[in-house]
């Protein structure tokens, strides 16, 4: 440290030291000190107080925002499984017998394709019949063994799957199935 900066220090000390503290000057420095605490006090208590509502506020606003997110997601699920039902229903019942009736029936709905990445038909053994997106993938697919395949045909109703890569599009995707039905009940 230098020399001359620390006399400099030192002789502020030794003038404050000559000061003749009367009782005004303590009663003065008493109160500027209470009332530096106290304002320390308080805006640390102001602080945390703030910081709480904020988080708070937050975590309702993300809340808020999953919560709006997920109704939208549910509705959109519910308006894709009500559009395979109606695909599924309006399918010809020669349709259901012949592979390439299967595949003009799905190419001549070029619409869904704003609603489905791609849509496909499967056999009850899982084998692929028809595809709208790459009509080379049939008879090369079967999802016989995947889950979602298994529980369609258990519960003869269709299922959302859970988040899987695709087979034919290598893509990460979920699947809604919705079984068709012959005259007899059967998938």
């Amino acid at each position: 440290m230098n020399p001359a900066v620390f006399s400099e220090k030192k002789n502020i000390l030794n003038n404050l030291s000559r000061v003749k503290w009367t009782l005004t000057a303590k009663v003065i420095m008493v109160a500027v000190a209470a009332v530096l605490v106290t304002t320390a006090v308080i805006v640390a208590v102001s602080l945390t107080v703030m910081k709480r509502d904020i988080k708070a506020l937050i975590g309702a606003q993300q809340y808020s925002t999953i919560k709006i997110v997920a109704t939208a997601l549910d509705e959109s699920f519910h308006t894709r499984r009500i559009t395979l039902r109606a695909l599924s229903q309006g399918l010809p019942p020669e349709a259901r017998h012949d592979p390439h009736l299967l595949q003009v029936y799905i190419a001549s709905h070029t619409s869904l394709t704003e609603v489905f990445f791609n849509f496909s038909v499967f056999a009850a053994d899982g084998q692929l019949l028809a595809n709208f997106n790459d009509t080379s993938a049939i008879g090369r697919f079967n999802v016989a063994d995947r889950e979602y395949m298994q529980r369609t045909l258990e519960q003869k109703q269709g299922v959302i799957s859970e988040p899987l890569r695709s087979q034919i599009s290598k893509r990460a995707i979920v699947l809604m199935t919705e079984p068709v039905f012959d005259d007899s009940g059967n998938i």
